[in-house]
């Protein structure tokens, strides 16, 4: 009789010890899920307000959304943007990895030269990452080329 009961009481500890560690491990995918939950807010909303500058030829507040992940990023040459006005901006993808820190977005860009009416309109291919000490997303490629397209 008594091994029937201790066996009973293990079972019984055991039983109470994996939902004990079920929960704990609930409870922190819940965590996860809000932080990642987060983080792919903070992502739209840092390329919505990113696609609103360009949009507007904001060209050197965009400009400060740009920060190389393992290298320098060099900063574009702004004065050659001064000559530029984006007529059109469409952002027809996103996509982020599995982590959830990094993003890559596509963008349809159309601008008009200011001096010769020139128009160019490009693919924009972006790859954006987020840095978990600042709590920030950045651009970690380069400005659009609007020279390079120009017909």
């Amino acid at each position: 009789m008594p091994d029937a009961y201790l066996r009973r009481r293990r079972m019984l500890g055991l039983v109470l010890l994996g939902s004990v560690l079920g929960l704990s491990l609930t409870a922190c995918s819940s965590n996860q899920t809000k932080a990642l939950k987060a983080r792919d807010l903070a992502l739209e909303r840092t390329t919505e307000a990113y696609r609103k500058l360009m949009r507007w030829s904001y060209f050197e507040e965009a400009a400060k959304y740009m920060k190389g992940r393992d290298e320098e990023l060099r900063k574009p040459a702004l004065i050659r943007y001064e000559a530029w006005k984006v007529a059109a901006y469409d952002v027809s993808d996103l996509v982020r990895n599995k982590a959830g820190d990094e993003a890559r977005v596509v963008a349809h860009i159309s601008a008009y030269s200011k001096e010769t009416g020139a128009v160019s309109s490009l693919r924009d291919d972006q790859f954006w990452w987020y840095d978990e000490k600042e709590s920030h997303w950045y651009l970690g490629s380069p400005f659009p080329d609007f020279d390079a397209t120009t017909r």
